[in-house]
């Protein structure tokens, strides 16, 4: 469904890219939260604009190779692995590590660890409620 509704929204706009996230979303974590695309996606943007303006794609290739790690400080929001399982997510598996925005910056962490830290946030966000 979400895909029929992307091919809908791209019938105005010169980038298409619903057929890449078609063929990938299951082997490539293509967002990184509802609002932030992974690199892969945006990197697939400037390859197809690149080629509209007949630039080679080696010169992405290069690019991309020299690009920061981190487009923008966002971080992933973890998969439950019962959403893994569920959608067959070829690239999400038990050790797989998601970008995780923390107090001290970027880290990576499993599922497991991601609620690990989850769960110490909220405790010591209570606590400092619990001060006021």
């Amino acid at each position: 469904t979400t895909l029929k509704l992307i091919d809908i929204a791209e019938q105005s706009v010169d980038i298409k890219i619903s057929d890449y996230i078609g063929a990938n979303y299951k082997k490539d974590m293509l967002y990184q939260n509802a609002f932030h695309p992974n690199k892969c996606i945006i990197w697939e943007c400037v390859r197809r604009l690149f080629g509209m303006i007949d630039v080679s794609t080696e010169d992405v290739e290069l690019l991309e190779e020299e690009s920061p790690l981190h487009i923008h400080q966002s971080g992933d929001v973890p998969i439950y692995p019962s959403v893994v399982r569920g959608l067959k997510l070829e690239f999400a598996g038990r050790e797989k590590k998601y970008e995780v925005l923390t107090g001290s910056g970027i880290e990576y962490m499993t599922f497991e660890e991601y609620t690990e830290h989850y769960v110490e946030y909220t405790r010591k966000a209570i606590e400092i409620l619990k001060m006021w």
